[in-house]
């Protein structure tokens, strides 16, 4: 049970709300728990777990601060009180439209355990995949991608190949030689590695586009980059061709 006081739009007090049994109010419930104030929490930044969607598993990178939306105080209780079905309805709208608005802000990176569903949605969107084998903790967003380090470098290569690959990851620290065996080969081919290395494949992951090293030097991460754009951009040497019908 919840109570909340002095909530009431007349300013006298509100009854309590029980989430469970009140349809509106634990629909309000969900759709707080899924608002744009969540994406930005201390929880969010802790190591993406097991079993969460893909959606769930995004990387923020903050473009404005308008994304930093919060709701204090008002959570269940104006919902209960809200006598008009219209100004439900509104409020509603407006956090599906805050939370399309994150969706869209942030990249959704994979986790290695959702390979599959990685490779699907690469086939429909005609784009290659982008396995980055980095720590769970580099998926917070660096605020200067352009630094040394592996977390500014794992910032750099999310940003520069979110809009043109399906990325996934896998943590280096927990899941070293955990990798599917073309990927792995890829990243221990020169032995010990440091994070980010980045291999790029084909949605039916049995052909490598691109492969990018750890890159200190800013310049030369530029360049790098830039080159397996290229190459991305170019499906004809790495798309499958549709097979000719027979005549």
């Amino acid at each position: 049970m919840i109570e909340k006081r002095n909530a009431c739009l007349d300013g006298t007090f509100a009854g309590p709300i029980n989430p469970q049994s009140d349809a509106n109010s634990r629909l309000f419930c969900c759709a707080l728990n899924v608002c744009a104030s969540n994406f930005h929490s201390a929880e969010f930044k802790q190591p993406v777990g097991e079993t969460q969607s893909p959606i769930l598993g995004v990387v923020v990178i903050p473009t404005s601060s308008i994304l930093r939306v919060h709701f204090p105080g008002f959570s269940l209780l104006l919902m209960k009180q809200a006598q008009s079905q219209r100004a439900f309805v509104a409020l509603m709208a407006g956090l599906l439209v805050l939370h399309a608005f994150c969706a869209i802000a942030a990249p959704v990176v994979y986790r290695m355990n959702q390979l599959e569903e990685a490779k699907k949605r690469a086939a429909e969107e005609h784009k290659p995949i982008a396995w980055i084998s980095t720590y769970t903790t580099n998926l917070v967003p660096h605020p200067k991608p352009m630094a040394k380090g592996s977390h500014a470098a794992t910032t750099y290569a999310i940003r520069a190949l979110q809009d043109d690959a399906i990325l996934i990851y896998n943590d280096s620290a927990t899941e070293n030689h955990q990798e599917p065996p073309i990927v792995e080969r890829e990243i221990h081919a020169e032995g010990h590695f440091t994070v980010p290395v980045v291999v790029i494949l084909n949605p039916a992951f049995d052909k490598v586009i691109a492969k990018i090293l750890y890159i200190a030097d800013s310049q030369e991460r530029i360049h790098a980059y830039t080159e397996a754009l290229k190459k991305i951009r170019d499906k004809s040497s790495w798309e499958d061709q549709p097979r000719q019908k027979s005549p």
